[in-house]
């Protein structure tokens, strides 16, 4: 029975680790938009040519920042959503890939691989 019991207790214990990941510290991180439409029309390869460049830094604790053009705006975000300057907008996660749309406008985050992050850091 003790060890019954040890195994179960193992088992939960394990789950409880791997559901850890899912929410918050499984999207903590920095992510730029890698695709910005509006109204149908794909603005992505204008913002790249500008080199106009939207940074989402977001930190385990549900707090983060926004770099927006060179302006930087707080950020709080929970598991529906993420409030920029006092305004919320409902996000989809998947794979390291946040989805923001509203009102025709559709913005894509991909969270920065180790090299990108490495020069994020040293231009930040």
């Amino acid at each position: 029975m003790k060890k019954f019991l040890c195994t179960m207790l193992a088992s939960v214990m394990m789950a409880a680790m791997l559901f850890t990941g899912c929410g918050k510290s499984s999207m903590a991180g920095v992510y730029k938009v890698t695709s910005m439409t509006e109204d149908g029309e794909d603005y992505t390869e204008l913002l790249n040519a500008m080199g106009m460049t939207i940074y989402l830094e977001l930190e385990e604790d549900g707090t983060g920042s926004i770099n927006m053009y060179g302006e930087t705006m707080d950020v709080e975000w929970d598991d529906d959503e993420i409030t920029i300057d006092g305004e919320s907008q409902e996000y989809d996660y998947s794979k390291g890939t946040i989805t923001m749309e509203e009102d025709g406008t559709s913005l894509v985050f991909e969270k920065l691989t180790k090299d990108e992050l490495e020069e994020y850091e040293s231009d930040n």
